[in-house]
């Protein structure tokens, strides 16, 4: 979703990982993405990605916070 109408809150609990891919649901912007893999509110495994800058950097900060 380019503008989402809902806000997505990831408990830092709740993240499996956390990668860089270059498509997310079989689609690209041709730039990387910031992909993160966590339990949803039913315990199933969602996933979402975003571009973002500096994605090295919400890399070693999700490292960080990894419970």
């Amino acid at each position: 979703m380019w503008h989402p109408k809902k806000v997505l809150q990831i408990p830092t609990s709740a993240i499996l990982k956390v990668e860089i891919t270059k498509s997310f649901l079989h689609k690209s912007v041709l730039r990387k993405l910031l992909k993160v893999v966590f339990l949803n509110e039913n315990g199933e495994e969602d996933a979402a990605a975003w571009w973002v800058s500096s994605l090295d950097k919400w890399i070693e900060e999700f490292e960080k916070v990894k419970v």
